[in-house]
């Protein structure tokens, strides 16, 4: 009876997709430890309730941008070595008896791999970006309630991050390795972490708003004829709406006659006051 067995190797795979997993994987953890119930109900890191030794929300944020930047950085200074997969070189054996003198060559060393042209990295990087919204999330909702933690620290470490992921972004983008679906992505989740750093902007350690941005009130003007127009006043210094005011020179003669008649009244009854005050003096 023959028995057969099967040797399962580890499957190899470039150092892209691994640390791209790896990030996905610690933004998702930091996620739900930020999520976790004690952090809510007992107002942050700080309290008797959370673990010992457990870190900061801040904390927790800085750890995920220092994971992107090593990534960064291997792909800056390795793009080759970052994205290809990686090959165990073949040496020559030393030990063989030098009385021999039919020994077969030498087997060349093993070249440096090259990278294809069409590399994408697309699938790994979606996973990745997709899992921010989750942090964000997580974020708003410790942000928005009562927590001990100062908001300051978490609002730094959140534009950090996001300053981060642009980067990252950029350099994958340079180096041919991303396309247009992963680009909107990214432009998702920066927002994301924009509305969370929102949610942690107030001053001290108290709840953000439950707004990202304040209601902008639509002004509202009446429609003016054609050769009319609004005084600087009439459009700043009411609040019932403005009133159309008609052009100067297109007045009408009728209007014209009254507006001077009116005048000249207004001046005759003055001089006629004015005389009588003045003959009261002489009256005994």
């Amino acid at each position: 009876m023959i028995v057969t067995g099967i040797i399962l190797l580890p499957t190899v795979i470039p150092h892209a997709v691994q640390d791209l997993a790896d990030l996905k994987t610690i933004i998702n953890s930091t996620a739900a430890t930020i999520d976790a119930a004690p952090n809510n109900s007992s107002w942050g890191f700080f309290s008797p309730a959370s673990p010992a030794g457990s870190l900061g929300t801040a904390d927790l944020i800085a750890n995920i941008s220092t994971t992107i930047l090593r990534a960064k950085y291997l792909l800056d200074v390795d793009k080759v070595a970052w994205t290809t997969v990686p090959n165990a070189s073949t040496t020559p054996d030393n030990t063989t008896n030098t009385t021999q003198t039919n020994n077969p060559p030498p087997p060349p060393p093993t070249p440096t791999p090259t990278l294809p042209s069409n590399i994408s990295l697309d699938s790994p990087y979606v996973d990745y970006v997709s899992s921010i919204p989750t942090l964000a999330n997580a974020l708003i909702n410790l942000g928005r309630a009562w927590h001990k933690e100062w908001n300051s620290p978490v609002a730094e470490a959140i534009g950090a991050l996001q300053q981060t992921i642009t980067q990252f972004s950029t350099s994958m983008l340079e180096g041919d390795l991303l396309n247009s679906q992963s680009v909107l992505r990214t432009i998702r989740a920066s927002g994301s972490l924009e509305s969370a750093q929102v949610a942690w902007s107030r001053p001290l350690n108290l709840p953000g708003a439950a707004g990202t941005k304040k209601r902008e009130e639509k002004v509202k003007r009446p429609q003016l004829a054609e050769g009319q127009f609004y005084t600087h006043k009439e459009l700043w210094g009411r609040s019932g709406g403005a009133v159309p005011r008609p052009v100067k020179g297109k007045e009408s003669s009728s209007e014209s006659t009254g507006a001077l008649s009116g005048a000249t009244n207004a001046k005759v009854a003055w001089s006629e006051w004015r005389i009588e005050q003045i003959a009261r003096r002489f009256v005994a």
